[in-house]
């Protein structure tokens, strides 16, 4: 039989093993996309908190509807209405702009 590890002097091959700090380790630069650290996962309530923009505003600039509640996470509102990330985080841009 073949050893399935093969011998101790062997190099892995494959991907380098990762962290978990994202693409760049840990030192890397911030990306773009992740400005104000606006993510899918959040809730109106929580890129009110994190930006200083009013939900409501998010809400208009958007096209969603007034009752959205608060505790609605970007996500699933992106897929369901149609925008993308990057709207909302050029809403929040333009926002602290003026």
């Amino acid at each position: 039989l073949l050893p399935l590890l093969g011998t101790k002097d062997e190099v892995p091959k494959g991907p380098p093993h990762t962290n978990g700090a994202g693409p760049g380790g840990p030192h890397a630069e911030p990306s773009t996309e992740h400005e104000h650290g606006i993510r899918g996962s959040m809730t109106l309530a929580e890129v009110e908190e994190a930006t200083g923009v009013p939900a409501v505003h998010l809400l208009e600039k958007l096209g969603l509807p007034q009752d959205t509640p608060p505790n609605s996470r970007l996500g699933p509102l992106r897929r369901q209405h149609g925008f993308a990330m990057e709207d909302v985080r050029r809403i929040v841009e333009e926002y602290k702009a003026r």
